[in-house]
C-alpha cells in the first residue's frame, strides 16, 4: 500500500514543478521578445535615418559642385565677351575670331564656343564642324538678346548636338542597362545630352549685336564624374 501511494504522488509533483517553471519563464520569454522587437525597430529606424542623411549630404555636395560649374561657366563667358582681347579681335574678321574662340575653348575646358546672330546664323565657332544655322530659342539666348548674360542646364536632342559637333552627338550616346527599379522603356540607349551652356551679348566690329555662346556636355564627361566621386567619397570618408 505504501509503495502504491508513493507511485501515485510522483507524477503530480513533477507536473506542478513544470507548471511553476512555465509560469516563471513565460513572462521572461514574452518580455525578451518584446525587447528584441523594440531593439530591432529602433536600430532599423536609426539605420534608415543615417542612410537618408548620407544621401542628402551627397546630393548637397553634388549640387554645390554643379552650381559652381554653372557660376564659373557664366563668369568665363561674360569675362571673355567683355575682354580687351576679344574687342581687339572682333573687328579683324572671321579667321581671327575662329582662332580666338579655339584658344579660349581649350583654356576654359569647354566643349563648344561660338558666336551667333539673333536669327541663328553662325558667325564664328571654335570648331569647323559647327552647323551654319543654330537654335536660338533657348532661354539663355533670349536673355542675351535682351542684353542679359545667362547660364543654364539644357537638354539637347541628338540633332542639336550634331549641329554643334558630330563628336558631341556620339559622346552623348549612353547604353541603357536594365535594373530592377528602372522605369520601363523601349529604348536601348539615351542619345540626348545634358549641357551646361552660357550666353552673353556682344557687339561686333560693324556695330551689330550678336551672342557669344559656350558650354560643356556632361554626358561621359570624365572630369565632371571623377570630381563628384572624389568630393562625395572623400567627404564621407569612404
Amino acid at each position: 500500500m505504501a509503495e502504491a501511494a508513493y507511485s501515485g504522488v510522483g507524477p503530480p509533483a513533477r507536473s506542478v514543478r513544470y507548471r511553476l517553471l512555465a509560469i516563471a519563464l513565460l513572462p521572461m520569454l514574452v518580455i525578451l521578445q518584446l525587447l528584441l522587437g523594440v531593439t530591432v525597430y529602433r536600430w532599423d529606424t536609426k539605420f534608415d535615418a543615417t542612410l537618408i542623411s548620407k544621401v542628402n549630404a551627397d546630393l548637397t555636395i553634388a549640387h554645390q559642385y554643379l552650381a559652381r560649374i554653372l557660376e564659373n561657366t557664366g563668369e568665363h563667358i561674360t569675362a571673355l565677351a567683355g575682354s580687351a582681347r576679344f574687342r581687339d579681335v572682333v573687328g579683324n574678321g572671321r579667321p581671327a575670331l575662329t582662332e580666338l574662340l579655339g584658344d579660349s575653348r581649350k583654356q576654359l575646358d569647354l566643349d563648344f564656343l561660338y558666336i551667333v546672330s539673333s536669327d541663328g546664323i553662325l558667325l564664328a565657332s571654335s570648331s569647323g564642324e559647327t552647323g551654319m544655322r543654330l537654335r536660338t530659342d533657348w532661354p539663355i539666348i533670349h536673355a542675351a538678346i535682351d542684353g542679359r548674360p545667362a547660364t543654364a542646364i539644357d537638354i539637347f536632342d541628338p540633332e542639336d548636338l550634331r549641329r554643334l559637333s558630330p563628336a558631341l552627338a556620339e559622346r552623348a550616346r549612353l547604353a541603357l542597362v536594365p535594373t530592377p527599379n528602372a522605369r520601363p522603356t523601349d529604348k536601348s540607349e539615351e542619345r540626348r545630352g545634358m549641357v551646361v551652356q552660357s550666353a552673353s551679348p556682344i557687339l561686333l566690329g560693324d556695330g551689330n549685336r550678336a551672342i557669344l555662346v559656350g558650354g560643356m556636355l556632361l554626358n561621359q564627361n570624365l572630369l565632371f564624374i571623377d570630381t563628384i566621386n572624389d568630393l562625395v567619397y572623400r567627404a564621407s570618408g569612404m
